[in-house]
């Protein structure tokens, strides 16, 4: 709860951090919050600040959280 309070904070000050954004996605999709974690990578992925290998990475979050 701390941590996603703190990642919570960070993006209302940084809402388009792209990592910011997929820290907290993943953090939702663990504490079983998949479509707030949808939502935080999809968001993370309008970035063009991503690196291919962060972006792979998101992409397969995304799949894993759909397949459930």
């Amino acid at each position: 709860e701390e941590a996603l309070a703190e990642l919570d904070r960070m993006v209302g000050q940084d809402p388009n951090n792209a990592l910011i954004r997929s820290q907290r996605g993943f953090l939702r999709r663990e504490q079983g919050d998949l479509t707030g974690g949808l939502d935080d990578f999809n968001a993370a992925l309008t970035s063009a600040s991503l690196t291919q290998e962060q972006r792979q990475n998101i992409e397969a979050a995304i799949t894993e959280a759909k397949a459930g």
